[in-house]
């Protein structure tokens, strides 16, 4: 989590992202992001990186367990708690 705090500074300089989770999966503690980008393009970009491309090393990925996958937005549904 100290990598995680450290380096909010330079995503929120990423061109493009609106958003960035880092979530926890309860079973094993195995941290992982998932990013939301305003365009393909935007999040090409960001991949293509030396800040993206540098995250494997700096959060001390198993690189055989690394997997990216990308998504385009269907539907988008917030819900505002009255």
């Amino acid at each position: 989590m100290t990598i995680c705090q450290n380096d909010l500074e330079q995503f929120k300089k990423v061109p493009g992202l609106i958003q960035k989770y880092y979530i926890v999966e309860e079973s094993t503690g195995a941290l992982s992001g998932i990013y939301l980008f305003e365009n393909r393009e935007q999040r090409t970009a960001f991949l293509e990186s030396d800040l993206a491309k540098g995250i494997p090393e700096r959060y001390g990925v198993i690189p055989e367990t690394l997997r990216i996958e990308q998504f385009d937005t269907a539907i988008t549904m917030n819900i505002v708690a009255a």
